[in-house]
């Protein structure tokens, strides 16, 4: 009797004992001082325009700006970074309204409309059709597969994961169905343009095994695919419910690497296809649920950010006050190696909003209907960056 009670005693202190490493092991990821506010910037909008969701931040030797799309009237606005001046407009002489674009350089950008297949460049106050893909056509075939393309044939970049151009390719975000079979889908499509002999891959970022159930969907988070592309040309992958990212070098595979949040316990499971229509489940899906967004690459330190948005605050559900919820941001090294991460408040600075920039990150603060938007920028607390060369 004694030596049972001794056994028991000593089950319930080595408990206690992981719970307690486990609890602290938590906290050690959890810092508050990674992302250190450094100056706050205002951009005033033109009149009657959005709120600036697509954006681009480029250093050119003369200048830093911070680009901005009105989607309503495909007007690209160039600002100065430092300064928030709004220096110059450009008015792109396209009909169909722009989805995305990237600024190469002044006299180079790149877009995309929107519900296409097709790539644009301005450059010289024109616009030309570089790539347009018409599956109907015979000479599709000698482009990609068609097999390959999968079932939903649509260019969608998103806030997350824009339109990107490096080293001769292209890398745009795929639509993606839900009701689909996940295997049919194709979240990332790659056009090489070298020599202009184009190219498409669409092998890149497709859906683990793992994540595919038949007659399943993990709807609405399997259409949240992000993407970045390293100084190596690799290309990091984030799903929203996979704590890995998967890194890919010349299309292939090069590794998975489990780059964990400290505030995921475990996903939603998967619900049936039929499901989907069902509004009060989809909005409790989205609600209650802690899900990875974006995986963000910073070339000038050579470091990742992932963002984990975290469910919405339970008192906030009855006020439908949906965007009451914290989210963080993670630090991973460039061998994919969590530092830390950093809680935020969505009703201070939005979730969907960072843009890497020289300084650090920059984060946008809610609409106040003023007519300017309000950032603020973070510099990247040294003693978290190990490498001396891409410390601030």
């Amino acid at each position: 009797m004694q030596k049972h009670k001794i056994f028991i005693f000593f089950l319930i202190v080595s408990g206690f004992i992981l719970f307690n490493s486990c609890k602290e092991t938590n906290k050690q990821n959890n810092f508050d001082d990674i992302f250190i506010q450094s100056r706050d910037i205002d951009f005033i909008r033109p009149e009657n325009s959005e709120e600036m969701f697509v954006t681009q931040y480029i250093k050119t030797d003369t200048s830093d700006y911070l680009i901005y799309l009105e989607q309503n009237k495909n007007i690209l606005n160039f600002y100065n970074f430092k300064t928030g001046e709004l220096l110059f407009n450009l008015k792109i002489p396209f009909k169909k309204k722009i989805q995305s674009f990237f600024v190469r350089n002044l006299n180079s950008i790149f877009f995309t409309p929107k519900y296409n297949f097709e790539l644009l460049e301005y450059k010289n106050n024109n616009v030309d059709s570089i790539f347009f893909l018409d599956i109907y056509n015979s000479d599709a075939s000698g482009i990609i597969d068609l097999y390959d393309l999968g079932n939903y044939l649509e260019f969608l970049p998103s806030v997350i994961s824009p339109l990107y151009y490096q080293d001769s390719l292209f890398y745009i975000s795929g639509a993606l169905d839900p009701t689909m079979d996940k295997n049919n889908l194709r979240p990332l499509y790659i056009i090489s343009n070298k020599k202009n002999n184009f190219f498409i891959n669409t092998k890149v970022a497709r859906f683990p095994k793992e994540m595919v159930v038949e007659g399943k969907t993990d709807y609405p988070f399997d259409c949240i695919v992000s993407f970045s592309v390293n100084n190596k040309d690799e290309i990091i992958v984030s799903f929203s419910t996979d704590h890995s990212l998967y890194i890919y070098q010349d299309f292939v595979l090069k590794k998975k690497k489990e780059c964990r949040s400290s505030f995921i316990k475990d996903f939603p499971q998967p619900i049936a296809l039929n499901q989907i229509n069902d509004m009060e489940l989809y909005e409790n899906r989205s609600n209650e649920s802690t899900v990875y967004i974006g995986i963000y690459y910073d070339k000038n330190r050579d470091v990742y950010y992932r963002t984990v948005k975290l469910k919405v605050r339970e008192q906030s559900k009855t006020l439908f006050d949906i965007n009451d919820f914290m989210y963080s941001i993670m630090l991973i090294d460039s061998n994919f190696e969590v530092i830390g991460e950093q809680l935020f408040n969505n009703k201070e600075y939005l979730f969907n909003s960072l843009v890497v920039t020289s300084e650090g990150i920059m984060l946008r603060k809610p609409d106040d209907l003023s007519g300017t938007s309000h950032f603020s920028v973070f510099e990247i607390n040294n003693k978290y960056l190990t490498d001396e060369k891409n410390k601030n």
